[in-house]
């Protein structure tokens, strides 16, 4: 059992991008949008298992800044926030399909996002 504060898993994910809640400009998740202070609220007020087994946070909630959003992975019922950065539009175009490789990619690092929670 690993028990988290989902305010505190949310910050967690902020600090390496020295992003504070005050860049969020909404939260939304499959029923709607969510206004910003009642997440807030409830997030600090929220403790909950984020270890294997069920999912307790809704998978498609989504925490959306300018230049980022924070969305929700899980394994197994392992559960954690992934952190999204807006990608920047290259200057150049490709000239090439140099972004498709029939024999697969073997050179990508391992996970294509990280998730951030607390281990007590």
């Amino acid at each position: 059992m690993a028990i988290v504060n989902l305010y505190k898993e949310m910050m967690a994910a902020f600090k390496p991008y020295k992003i504070t809640e005050r860049a969020i400009v909404f939260v939304s998740c499959s029923t709607g949008r969510i206004p910003i202070a009642n997440f807030i609220d409830f997030a600090k007020s929220c403790d909950y298992d984020n270890d294997y087994g069920c999912v307790h946070i809704d998978p498609t909630l989504k925490i959306v800044g300018r230049t980022f959003w924070l969305a929700r992975g899980w394994y197994d019922g392992r559960e954690g926030f992934i952190m999204n950065k807006h990608p920047i539009k290259p200057s150049e175009e490709s000239t090439e399909m140099s972004w498709y490789k029939e024999d697969g990619y073997n050179d990508i690092e391992e996970g294509s996002g990280l998730i951030y929670y607390e281990e007590k």
